[in-house]
């Protein structure tokens, strides 16, 4: 997901010093959760380091990742403006370090400095495009689909030797046991390799093809 981390930190910069005051910041180890899902909470977290995932928890107990959350990405907004409880778990990857803002701090800084109204629509809509474009491609693949094409992607991008499982399971929407599953699938027809937590693609013409007869 795109961050907003010049508007975003010019603002914390400018603002008020009774709101500065009443900030807290708080550390999360990697593997720890920052917002669990069906929770309440009552404070907007602005991630100022580190990487989290988000993910939501499907009615048959299946984990299914939405996206990542990078340095100065808001996190909670949804549910503060919206009154419910948290629709997904945060989960931090690495280290992360977080600035919490109590909610009616919140709504009053609001009122005195629109542009952060502002920033915060564009994260909400930003979010909500990403997942409502994803639900729509992924709905119409299946997940040895969803697989195949996430790696041919990044290796088109040049990013095929930073991809791993748990990335996967991210860009697909599919828990790790389906991964686990499809990429044993396209180890056994030779179109990708998988060796010492790294992916390959031996054939990239071959892939494509595999990838074009699925569809």
């Amino acid at each position: 997901m795109k961050n907003t981390m010049n508007k975003l930190q010019k603002i914390l910069e400018d603002a008020p010093k009774e709101i500065k005051e009443s900030w807290i910041e708080k550390n999360v180890s990697a593997g720890m959760p920052i917002l669990i899902q069906n929770d309440e909470h009552k404070f907007l977290y602005i991630l100022i380091s580190g990487t989290a995932s988000v993910s939501i928890l499907l009615s048959r107990g299946t984990v299914m990742p939405l996206f990542v959350n990078e340095p100065w990405s808001i996190l909670g907004e949804m549910e503060i403006f919206c009154k419910i409880k948290n629709i997904a778990t945060v989960t931090a990857i690495t280290d992360c370090r977080l600035l919490l803002i109590n909610q009616d701090n919140l709504l009053k800084w609001i009122n005195e400095r629109p542009d952060f109204a502002v920033t915060m629509l564009d994260e909400i809509s930003t979010k909500s495009v990403y997942i409502t474009r994803k639900v729509i491609r992924l709905s119409s693949m299946t997940v040895d689909e969803r697989v195949l094409d996430c790696l041919l992607l990044a290796n088109e991008e040049g990013k095929l030797e930073n991809m791993d499982k748990q990335n996967l399971c991210i860009q697909c929407c599919a828990p790790l046991r389906s991964i686990n599953r499809s990429v044993s699938h396209w180890k056994d027809k030779g179109v990708v390799m998988y060796e010492k937590k790294k992916f390959y693609i031996p054939d990239i013409e071959k892939a494509y093809k595999a990838l074009n007869y699925c569809k």
